[in-house]
């Protein structure tokens, strides 16, 4: 659907996410300084940097299938013509 939009209305869809993009990654649940750290006005040590696992750790992932599919098209490319072959040889 995005790309879709894209074509027809390229301009459309930045100024809505535009518009609508901050609010949709802001919480109203409270910070808790102590448990993530504060990084505003200097870095945090490296024993203290949470990286992807900040307040939305339950929903991070260590791994993403997508990603993988994304950066191994060529080995997925063979494995499926390998597929296709066997099916093919079946019949």
């Amino acid at each position: 659907m995005t790309r879709l939009a894209n074509k027809l209305a390229p301009g459309l869809l930045d100024r809505y996410l535009g518009a609508t993009g901050v609010d949709s990654q802001q919480t109203d649940e409270p910070v808790d300084l102590d448990a993530w750290g504060d990084n505003l006005d200097r870095s945090l040590d490296d024993r203290d940097d949470a990286g992807a696992h900040g307040p939305f750790h339950r929903r991070a992932r260590r791994h993403s299938p997508q990603l993988w599919a994304a950066t191994h098209r060529p080995q997925l490319a063979a494995g499926l013509a390998g597929v296709m072959a066997r099916r093919a040889a079946a019949r």
